[in-house]
């Protein structure tokens, strides 16, 4: 059975995909390369395939018509945060996993490319997860020669907007008073 039609996500759900390899996808394709290539999208979504990560689903399950006597599949348009600002189709054939993320608490902006969720105790940006001490994320900083998490900027960026909020809700409490 297909994997998306058992999972069934709806638009706005937020999922998490684990994708084959391109080398396991195109050893499994009765298509040439470049076939293959226009019918996934590898070059204008390459970041997502090789990353996986947390996507929000832009629309929900559909299924292809038969082309060339190619059997029909199932895909879903998700919202790619990571290479672009638009979406594109997942095939069932292109996933290694995929779950529904019971995401409480989301923050999307198109505009920045932004994907944050928090998922139980965990927070991802753009499907990476917020872990300090994780040495896979760490990169080297040309200024200071130190390893710094690349997500620590948009963190940074996140309490300086809060922050912002605080004190313009704080001073329009003080201006509704003295009128």
């Amino acid at each position: 059975m297909s994997v998306l039609k058992e999972l069934n996500p709806h638009k706005g759900e937020v999922v998490r995909i684990k994708f084959k390899t391109i080398n396991d996808i195109m050893a499994t394709s009765k298509k040439d390369f470049e076939d293959t290539e226009d019918y996934y999208a590898f070059g204008f979504n390459i970041k997502a395939y090789l990353q996986g990560g947390d996507f929000i689903v832009a629309n929900a399950l559909n299924e292809d018509s038969c082309e060339n006597g190619i059997a029909k599949s199932n895909y879903i348009s998700i919202q790619n945060h990571l290479d672009h600002n638009y979406s594109f189709n997942v095939y069932d054939d292109v996933i290694e996993s995929i779950e529904i993320v019971d995401d409480a608490e989301r923050f999307v902006s198109h505009d920045h490319r932004i994907l944050v969720v928090r998922a139980g105790d965990e927070m991802y940006i753009n499907g990476n997860p917020l872990i300090w001490n994780d040495g896979s994320c760490l990169v080297s900083n040309i200024d200071d020669e130190e390893k710094v998490n690349p997500n620590r900027k948009l963190l940074k960026m996140f309490e300086n907007f809060i922050a912002d909020l605080a004190v313009k809700e704080s001073f329009k409490d003080m201006n509704e008073g003295e009128e």
